[in-house]
């Protein structure tokens, strides 16, 4: 017997499956050629959150430029802006709360759907899909849908960060992941194109409350309704958010890092 190592060998193949083992071999040969470390590993899971993520949601809560006041009441102030390149507004409302920041933190990592339904009534369903880091998760959520309008539903990174002056920041952009194909659950796919929940406290049972939204709500639903309705709602949105904050928890479930005014 010859003791020599056998290699892989290329012995011609009949001129039908010629081609497919011809390129095995090459794929094979390629492989050989490079340590797993150069592999291209297939992505099951997304990137991290893109780092401008962070900068443009600070910008938007705390920043002055391009800001209309649309409207005030009961210490309220709503504002909009275009950003450029896209048809749907930012909307930012800000308003001081009677209640501890910790207690709206607790809302927005709420997984109680009725007790997320008590801020947002158009919440149907949702779920965590994946832990990225200690701050970051990636979430699945869906809407309800209203007469003609179909559900929607959103797949988003929320983030939690804290600022050095005490601010925390629950941030949310739209992102795509495997487990959660479009079209699933007869949903039209949404678009998180930013989110911010921001709390500072001002005192022991008040604090200030800031969120800043920007949403395309993909379908035929049109976007210039979309940014009406938002803006329409906002104020009740900031006395809702008091009032569920205000109303009690049910006790506390583990995992949940922050939901967005559309999840």
């Amino acid at each position: 017997l010859n003791n020599k190592p056998v290699g892989i060998k290329e012995a011609a193949a009949p001129p039908k499956f010629g081609h497919q083992i011809e390129g095995a071999m090459s794929r094979l040969r390629r492989l050989a050629e490079v340590g797993t470390k150069d592999r291209v590993v297939p992505r099951t899971s997304p990137p991290p959150p893109p780092k401008s993520l962070v900068a443009d949601a600070l910008g938007a809560v705390f920043g002055e430029d391009g800001w209309k006041l649309e409207a005030q009441q009961d210490g309220i102030e709503i504002f909009s802006r275009t950003v450029k390149g896209s048809k749907c507004k930012q909307i930012r409302g800000r308003g001081q709360l009677s209640v501890d920041s910790e207690s709206v933190l607790r809302l927005f990592q709420s997984s109680d759907a009725d007790k997320i339904r008590e801020f947002n009534p158009m919440y149907a369903d949702g779920h965590d899909v994946e832990k990225v880091n200690a701050n970051t998760k990636i979430s699945w959520s869906k809407t309800h849908g209203l007469a003609v309008i179909s559900p929607r539903d959103f797949v988003t990174f929320v983030q939690l960060v804290k600022t050095r002056k005490g601010d925390i920041l629950i941030l949310n952009k739209s992102t795509d992941h495997p487990l959660c194909p479009k079209g699933k659950n007869n949903c039209v796919r949404g678009t998180m194109l930013l989110g911010a929940n921001a709390v500072r406290p001002t005192g022991k049972k008040t604090c200030e409350f800031t969120f800043v939204q920007q949403v395309d709500t993909g379908g035929s639903l049109p976007t210039w309704l979309m940014n009406r309705l938002m803006l329409r709602d906002s104020v009740s949105f900031i006395k809702r958010i008091e009032k569920a904050a205000s109303s009690g928890f049910a006790p506390r479930m583990r995992g949940k890092l922050g939901r967005s005014r559309s999840s």
